[in-house]
């Protein structure tokens, strides 16, 4: 169905804090939706959503949310929403989601608290729509009509699992990944890490991030049950991570050491492989769904933070280094992933302001994902826009 066929109401959960204020900015552009309900905390129910909230987003605050009123998170208050984005802190996001979908709502959450539960899809857009098959198994568990859960990943996690996908998906199992971090502070959400902290340093431990990484790669690029009633994570790859909180503002990168568990591919098949990758919101024409999940360059300068603000910089002149892996089976990866905090060029096209992913699959954020890969003579770089 086209975006021009339907519209659906829209609730946001933690409105007033900036998860909850991305998905105001994304919804706001978005023609399948209309936003028609915002909750928060109860020191913010009743007040018009201008006052209640300390707006960060670098976009204006959207006429349709300036004076609409602050509701409390109470699915009675909620009738007429077609979908509930939450964007709660994971201390109080549990109880309220389930509450909701228990109410009959669909629930897409930004939380960790259900990210891991065998019937709850873990979903990266590009990557995993197939797991949208473990709703029925969420609506008949309880006797729901049109109620379910589902999650994005981690910050760390999604930027890492296209390529992983495609590669996974092309030249068959990969049997180990290990990734060390570089993530920027605009992750730890506001106010974020003291400065004292993060000015001149690197935070060498980012809490409770390491698992997350390790759990949620595996179960999104796993399959189903045979009755398609669970999830079942991948057992055959072992993947170690390694989380650094960095002094950049926006943009992850992440270096990985990838093995295959068969003889790895040639570099002309790898660009071949990364380029040829397309997902079901391509297929779909969603709106959102971007033109090319992957481009591929070979510039010697990436991947990094800064240069990956806008999908243009990814495509320029040839690299001429390369290295051939000391280990067998092996690729060595640098991926730089930005999430759309601010737009750095300002261009009335650029695609960074407006492609957030399909609709009613997750909006939440945009990440953009440059890749070296350093496999049997030459490294090339992409990116996912």
């Amino acid at each position: 169905m086209s975006s021009s066929d339907r519209v659906l109401n829209a609730a946001v959960l933690g409105a007033t804090g900036t998860v909850g204020q991305r998905f105001i900015v994304l919804l706001s552009k978005n023609p399948m939706f209309r936003i028609h309900s915002l909750g928060a905390s109860e020191r913010s129910v009743g007040k018009p959503y201008s006052q209640a909230t300390k707006w960060k987003m670098s976009e204006l605050m959207p006429e349709e949310a300036k004076n609409a009123v602050v509701k409390n998170c109470d699915p009675a208050n909620y009738a007429g929403c077609d979908v509930v984005f939450s964007g709660l802190d994971a201390s109080v996001a549990g109880d309220i989601e389930k509450s909701f979908f228990e109410a009959d709502f669909a629930v897409f959450s930004n939380a960790k608290n259900y990210r891991m539960v065998p019937n709850v899809p873990l979903c990266v857009p590009v990557v995993n729509t197939d797991h949208y098959a473990l709703i029925a198994a969420q609506r008949a568990a309880l006797g729901l009509k049109k109620g379910f859960i589902v999650t994005n990943s981690n910050c760390s996690t999604s930027g890492l699992v296209v390529p992983l996908k495609a590669l996974q998906d092309r030249f068959g199992p990969l049997k180990r990944a290990i990734v060390t971090t570089l993530q920027a502070i605009s992750g730890a959400g506001y106010p974020g890490v003291a400065s004292l902290d993060i000015l001149d340093n690197i935070v060498p431990l980012i809490s409770g991030e390491e698992p997350k990484m390790e759990e949620e790669v595996l179960k999104i690029l796993g399959g189903l049950s045979q009755d398609t009633s669970v999830c079942t994570p991948l057992d055959d790859l072992r993947i170690s991570a390694t989380c650094n909180r960095v002094p950049v503002i926006d943009g992850h990168t992440e270096c990985v050491n990838l093995e295959f568990a068969n003889a790895p591919p040639s570099v002309e098949e790898v660009k071949r492989c990364l380029r040829e990758y397309t997902c079901e919101a391509q297929d779909l024409g969603c709106f959102s769904a971007p033109k090319h999940i992957i481009n591929v360059t070979e510039e010697e300068d990436r991947p990094s933070p800064a240069s990956t603000g806008t999908p243009e910089m990814a495509c320029r002149s040839p690299w001429p280094h390369s290295r051939v892996p000391r280990v067998p089976h092996q690729v060595h990866t640098t991926c730089a992933q930005h999430h759309p905090r601010r737009c750095r060029c300002q261009h009335p096209q650029c695609r960074v302001c407006c492609q957030e992913g399909p609709p009613l699959i997750c909006i939440t954020r945009l990440w953009l994902l440059c890749l070296r890969l350093e496999c049997v003579a030459m490294p090339l770089v992409v990116l996912l826009y």
